[in-house]
């Protein structure tokens, strides 16, 4: 006990505001700042880069069409219709996954 009296007498003192440090916050906002570079927002006159838009259904269309002259059955047409659709676009692909 005499310790931990004599170690808050060594300790104590008047506290000055200029001396203090807030080091959790300091290292809070670096965090901060280094999150912002990576993910900078576009400008306002910036836009999204065009993307290709594909028609699903009009895809899925000539695909079926396209398998009509193969021996496989209509639902495994369309199975095929749709694999080949996915892989021509990734991020139908990618949507399909999440979804499973």
């Amino acid at each position: 006990m005499d310790f931990a009296l004599k170690l808050i007498k060594l300790k104590s003192g008047e506290f000055i505001p200029m001396k203090f440090k807030d080091l959790y916050q300091e290292g809070l906002k670096e965090i901060i700042e280094a999150k912002m570079e990576i993910c900078a927002p576009r400008g306002k006159g910036e836009k999204m880069p065009p993307r290709k838009v594909i028609n699903i259904m009009e895809a899925l269309c000539k695909s079926v069409e396209q398998s009509k002259g193969s021996k496989t059955s209509e639902p495994k047409a369309i199975k095929i219709a749709l694999k080949n659709l996915l892989r021509k676009n990734p991020l139908l692909e990618n949507r399909s996954r999440k979804s499973r």
